[in-house]
């Protein structure tokens, strides 16, 4: 790769955001300010050096993540994108599975995904940190172990003093995770079944969330919460403002449909609800009635953390990391845990 690879990298493909484009431009709204502004597709859901290694070897440009990205997530997607606005559907298998590959990345290339996984370390470190040092703690107190409520307080002791393990870390573990993630989640759609809606005189009714794709829980929720795509949960991906695609564990195959407006009010509640920063829609398209960005992204709550260690505990423990089935992201993600 030379040193002229960009590294303004789009959180959503560019490809994807065409399909909300009016010669180029999309009508962007958010969470902190109250007008509509127009930005152009090329800067838009971009964030400098998201995909960027951080540490990258010596002369290497740190962009293998986003080099990825953009060959074997998006370059093949980009087809299946335009096969879908062309009216072509159910997509062929080869366009299929690029298409599943596009939604499993993005769901984790988002700074939400990555604001979990500062969340969750933000409490795990503590109380890691805890076990480690209870039983030297315990020792001290001359007690054979800690009990539950002197665990907590020394976990408390640590959020409040927070370990200075940052120099252990990988640097690098933000890359992995969404890597990991992503192939995961592209193993688990694999035999979701994909049905594409479109309303009638190609009605514009979806808004496009700068995340991509929402996912709606069992109950009719919105949540960024883990795990990121619930058994009983529908995926819901805006691929133009008349166009909604919704993959779901209930059937295998791929099925059409009218989107009616009950259907797109759903996917636009999660658009709004789920969104990092921003709601996109084509310029000239009215925003939907009684539909309220609010200013700010919801926040996370705090886990409830209980103690106790049991031969399940300890079976996951000893459990061999998961396999990779994408080859080209394995060598990527052990070239990153170096």
């Amino acid at each position: 790769m030379g040193n002229n690879v960009s590294t303004r990298h789009h959180l959503v493909p560019e490809s994807w955001l065409k399909g909300f484009a009016d010669a180029g431009q999309l009508c962007v709204r958010r969470r902190d300010r109250a007008q509509d502004i127009t930005m152009a597709v090329s800067d838009a859901t971009v964030v400098g050096k998201f995909y960027s290694n951080p540490r990258p070897s010596e002369g290497e440009d740190g962009q293998e993540v986003e080099a990825y990205l953009a060959t074997e997530v998006e370059g093949p997607a980009a087809g299946a994108l335009r096969d879908i606005h062309e009216g072509r559907w159910p997509l062929n298998p080869k366009a299929e599975l690029a298409l599943r590959k596009l939604l499993a990345h993005q769901l984790v290339r988002t700074r939400s995904f990555r604001a979990l996984g500062k969340h969750i370390e933000k409490h795990a470190l503590p109380v890691a940190a805890a076990l480690e040092t209870a039983p030297l703690v315990a020792e001290r107190l001359g007690k054979a172990s800690l009990s539950e409520q002197e665990l907590h307080q020394l976990t408390e002791f640590y959020r409040k003093n927070p370990p200075e393990i940052e120099e252990l870390l990988n640097p690098r573990r933000d890359l992995t995770h969404q890597l990991k993630a992503a192939d995961r989640l592209e193993g688990t759609l694999a035999s979701w079944n994909l049905t594409l809606l479109r309303a009638e005189r190609d009605r514009p009714l979806l808004l496009l969330p700068d995340i991509g794709a929402v996912v709606r829980q069992a109950d009719g929720s919105y949540s960024s919460l883990p795990p990121v795509l619930p058994e009983r949960a529908e995926l819901f991906a805006a691929l133009a403002p008349h166009l909604l695609l919704i993959a779901t564990l209930r059937t295998d195959g791929t099925a059409t449909g009218v989107l009616q407006t009950k259907r797109a009010a759903q996917a636009n509640r999660g658009a709004v609800g789920l969104c990092h920063d921003a709601v996109i829609r084509r310029p000239g398209q009215q925003w939907p009635k009684g539909m309220r960005l609010q200013p700010a992204y919801p926040g996370l709550l705090d886990p409830a953390v209980t103690y106790g260690v049991g031969p399940e505990a300890a079976n996951e423990a000893e459990t061999a990391p998961r396999q990779l089935n994408d080859s080209a992201l394995a060598a990527i993600v052990e070239k990153l845990n170096r």
